[in-house]
């Protein structure tokens, strides 16, 4: 059964037009899991910083309302408040930030049966506009943590992590060269 969770109790449609568009992204993954499952772990908020990179607390404030809060490598934070515009129970999820909020961005998840029996295509359609400005947009391109990057990545470790438990990383690790490998800075 659907449930619609809207201000106004209306439903939105699937591949419904986004509002801001001074930035998009749209990237989808199949995951080995059903719709519903891939929904339900969606929707529970506090699961999003797990896979979410440089997300650090999510706060539910209401079921339709949270509080988000993200910290890059480059040391930029930013805070905001978002509602959900539009919940078909297994199907989507549909949020706006709020107005005035320190980073203005909609979007929609889409939770599709694919083909073949072979689990969910996730579909994540977003705008956004970067705090920050010019300066702020072209330094989190650079170094990988533009909102269109991070999509991919993102969508990558919910995949890694509904399908096994964990992340593929490398990070902490050693090069695996011994020292008489490693290339020596000379001046």
């Amino acid at each position: 059964m659907s449930q619609s969770t809207t201000q106004n109790q209306t439903s939105l449609p699937l591949h419904r037009p986004l509002k801001l568009d001074r930035h998009k992204t749209h990237h989808s993954i199949t995951i080995r899991r059903s719709p519903s499952e891939v929904y339900e772990f969606w929707r529970n908020f506090e699961n999003l910083p797990r896979f979410l990179k440089d997300v650090i607390d999510i706060q539910v404030l209401s079921p339709t309302r949270s509080r988000w809060k993200i910290k890059l490598k480059s040391g930029l934070t930013a805070e905001w408040e978002a509602i959900i515009t539009d919940d078909e129970e297994g199907k989507q999820i549909a949020w706006e930030s709020l107005a005035d909020a320190e980073v203005e961005t909609n979007g929609v998840v889409q939770f599709l049966k694919a083909p073949a029996h072979r689990g969910t295509i996730v579909v994540l359609s977003m705008n956004y506009e970067v705090p920050g400005g010019k300066l702020t947009e072209w330094s989190t391109f650079f170094t990988g943590e533009d909102p269109d990057t991070l999509t991919q990545i993102n969508l990558k470790r919910l995949k890694a992590y509904l399908e096994t438990g964990e992340f593929p990383t490398v990070e902490g690790q050693s090069s695996g060269r011994r020292e008489e490998e490693k290339p020596r800075i000379t001046h």
